[in-house]
């Protein structure tokens, strides 16, 4: 849900310069009917005590979830550029 309305300066910027373009007024509706939907399902999600308790669970591990998940993993080595000698 936070991320929906993070986007909403940026596709609100791009429909005040592109107001006559139908792609940009399609792009700011969708942006707000996803937050929209989102924060409905949150709600919905909250009136029920037993996945209430869920989410507190939630909120005390997930933390450790997105840096886990975020831990840049060693690649392979970058190639070599330039001219090849030999």
């Amino acid at each position: 849900m936070l991320f929906t309305i993070t986007l909403i300066p940026f596709t609100s910027g791009l429909l005040g310069l592109y107001a006559e373009n139908p792609l940009a007024v399609d792009i700011f509706a969708g942006n707000i009917l996803v937050g929209s939907l989102a924060s409905l399902a949150t709600a919905r999600f909250i009136k029920n005590a037993d996945s209430a308790t869920y989410l507190w669970i939630l909120i005390a591990f997930l933390p450790d979830i997105v840096i886990r998940a975020t831990r840049r993993r060693p690649g392979p080595p970058p190639a070599a550029s330039g001219p090849v000698l030999g």
